[in-house]
């Protein structure tokens, strides 16, 4: 039997070396996707807006 690579049926997002500033919600409406950049110390992906700007408040504990 040949063993199933740890990814098979996963969607990989290849995201290459820099900053990147996301001055919108990223949105990921499937399952099973990765988001793979090239090291914690080369990708960053940067949110000039705070998440409760971004995405508006915890609505499960009402605080925001």
């Amino acid at each position: 039997m040949t063993p199933t690579p740890p990814l098979a049926g996963f969607i990989v997002l290849s995201i290459p070396a820099g900053r990147f500033t996301l001055n919108q919600r990223l949105v990921i409406t499937r399952s099973r996707v990765v988001l793979r950049g090239a090291g914690s110390s080369r990708t960053t992906l940067y949110l000039p807006k705070s998440l409760t700007d971004a995405y508006g408040p915890n609505r499960a504990d009402g605080r925001g």
